[in-house]
């Protein structure tokens, strides 16, 4: 009668490390799931509408200050001719220069002025168009890997944007450093 007793107990322990080796592996296997679903919705959430929206709002105000100051360079490459049409028109009666066109320092430098100031507005125009055409392309790549359809996105999913603009005296750069 013992002996079945401990046979009985030593019966019900194996069932019931059994049932917790089952519920075990059940658990690692619902981890295990869980962890794949996740790793699904993080290659599948794209990029946040807000950074791509974000993105090609920058890429239009630097399109649009070029296109300002290529307004801007219009005006002073017209104030340029102005001013070499001034120096270069013939003198004044009773007045003789000793070479074919009378021109003197202070129309020279006012000429030179009118042309460097043209020439600085045209290359802001330029950098302007450039790096905003630039950033627009890079909205374009961005609208491509978009969560547009508004699920919710892994908020273990990273995506990193960091500005980026460099000065010199012979030009300047901005732009946009996007991770994810």
């Amino acid at each position: 009668l013992a002996e079945r007793e401990a046979r009985e107990a030593r019966e019900r322990e194996l069932a019931a490390q059994a049932e917790e080796a089952q519920r075990r592996a059940e658990e690692q296997r619902r981890l295990a799931e869980e962890a794949a679903a996740r790793a699904e919705r993080a290659e599948n959430a794209g990029i946040p509408k807000a950074i791509t929206i974000s993105v090609g709002a920058v890429g239009v105000a630097l399109a649009g200050v070029g296109m300002a100051f290529g307004l801007i360079a219009r005006g002073r490459d017209d104030d340029y001719e102005a001013a070499a049409r001034n120096a270069l028109a013939p003198p004044a009666a009773g007045v003789s220069c000793d070479d074919i066109v009378c021109v003197t320092e202070d129309e020279l430098a006012a000429v030179r002025a009118a042309h460097d100031d043209a020439e600085s507005a045209q290359r802001i125009a330029n950098i302007g168009l450039i790096s905003g055409g630039a950033v627009i392309a890079a909205t374009v790549v961005l609208a491509i890997k978009t969560n547009w359809g508004g699920d919710e996105l892994d908020p273990t999913a990273r995506v990193v944007v960091r500005p980026i603009a460099a000065a010199s005296p012979t030009g300047a750069f901005a732009g946009v450093d996007v991770r994810f």
